[in-house]
């Protein structure tokens, strides 16, 4: 059972990504209560060995009349050594500012007898991991030796989970329900779940998108995905016909298994 989503809540993520063997990009986000002391625009990066990195962040816009303000941005990082493990820590400017801190390894020029531990995910809801299962887990295998390189491959969020508010938030406000989605899944949420920020704050992280990233394109028909908005309605049509069929003891008309797609 999936949870209703929450609001936006408060906290700070850094997330490395594309960690190559002298550079690596971080990705900063901010979430501060409107009108409060301090920005979530200004934020500084500290990363071992290396001077302090200031860096503007991009203010994410939605509907006016909100309690949170949302900022994002990339920091690129120089200067390091391969093969080497690195802290990184973001805070923002403003008295009593949250901090956060990532951990990632540069890769190697060449590959030799140290093996590069690779760790792959994809399919997580947060709203169905009640018990924090995720998190837990990464927590302890990550503990001692975390992944090099984490590749996410797919539905790293579920757009359109629970379908009933998908259907009602992606019409009156889609900007802020995706950011709220994104943010939830990946760390920050009123229910105080940890979500995917163990696990990005392991390593270095390269994304690949799936369905659920996209929704099939919603809300417009696709040839690509037999399962599009614009096919449900058939969908729904011939199973509850082929349902109906096989408690009457009828045989199955052949053009109930497999509905035409709308989109053909």
């Amino acid at each position: 059972m999936t949870r209703r989503l929450k609001e936006l809540a408060p906290g700070i993520e850094i997330v490395p990504k594309q960690t190559h063997a002298h550079s690596t990009w971080l990705w900063v986000g901010v979430c501060v209560r409107s009108g409060g002391p301090g920005s979530g625009a200004e934020v500084t990066v500290q990363v071992d060995g290396l001077d302090p990195i200031p860096a503007t962040l991009t203010q994410y816009g939605y509907a006016d009349g909100d309690d949170y303000d949302f900022f994002h941005g990339h920091v690129r990082v120089d200067g390091l050594q391969p093969a080497t493990a690195y802290d990184a820590t973001a805070t923002p400017s403003g008295p009593a500012a949250p901090t956060a801190t990532c951990r990632f390894t540069t890769l190697p020029t060449t590959v030799g007898e140290d093996p590069i531990r690779l760790a792959a995910a994809s399919c997580f809801d947060v709203g169905t991991d009640a018990d924090r299962q995720l998190p837990s887990l990464c927590e302890r295998l990550f503990a001692d030796h975390p992944p090099d390189l984490t590749l996410l491959l797919g539905d790293q969020v579920y757009l359109d989970a629970p379908w009933h508010e998908f259907r009602r938030r992606t019409k009156s406000d889609p900007r802020k329900y995706y950011l709220t989605k994104y943010w939830s899944a990946w760390g920050r949420n009123a229910d105080g779940h940890g979500g995917l920020s163990p696990l990005l704050a392991s390593g270095g992280n390269w994304f690949l998108p799936d369905d659920h990233e996209f929704w099939n394109n919603f809300p417009h028909a696709t040839p690509l995905a037999l399962h599009s908005m614009a096919n449900w309605r058939n969908i729904i049509s011939a199973r509850a016909k082929r349902t109906v069929a096989w408690l009457r003891g009828r045989q199955i008309p052949k053009e109930l298994i497999s509905p035409p797609s709308t989109t053909e």
